[in-house]
């Protein structure tokens, strides 16, 4: 088996790595963001610009009244040091969300092997749908 996820799909994926079994084959991860408050208040910053350290705690004050555990507790970078496979990380060069230094970060505390892979003509968006001929020769079918 292998997971494959892109943006809060490979976030997910990686906030679930403790369930992951011995036969999980490797992990492709596209544009995970580190932290889901991280992820919010870059996002609110792009809307409200200089306003989101006012907005932004109110966003995230839903997810314990609503969840019952705290923003902060959705880390994914956090987690992926306990994968059990090979893993694929995979970011746009232009992605406005999760930059460079946070690829770095992931493949930093990656398990090894670890692979990084920028596609530097990519924003924030699906690897394989960006240019999919470049996808198949990294990932396969």
């Amino acid at each position: 088996m292998v997971v494959i996820g892109q943006s809060s799909g490979a976030a997910a994926a990686l906030m679930a790595v403790d369930a992951w079994t011995d036969g999980m084959k490797g992990a492709v991860l596209e544009s995970p963001f580190d932290r889901f408050d991280n992820a919010v208040r870059i996002r609110v910053r792009r809307v409200v610009g200089s306003m989101e350290p006012v907005v932004s705690p109110f966003l995230l004050i839903q997810i314990r009244a609503r969840l019952g555990f705290p923003a902060e507790d959705l880390a994914p970078l956090e987690a992926i040091h306990r994968g059990r496979c090979p893993v694929l990380l995979g970011f746009g060069g232009l992605d406005p969300f999760v930059t460079g230094g946070l690829a770095g970060a992931f493949f930093r505390a990656a398990p090894y092997p670890a692979t990084l892979w920028v596609m530097q003509k990519a924003g924030h968006t699906d690897l394989h749908r960006f240019n999919p001929a470049s996808y198949r020769e990294k990932v396969g079918d």
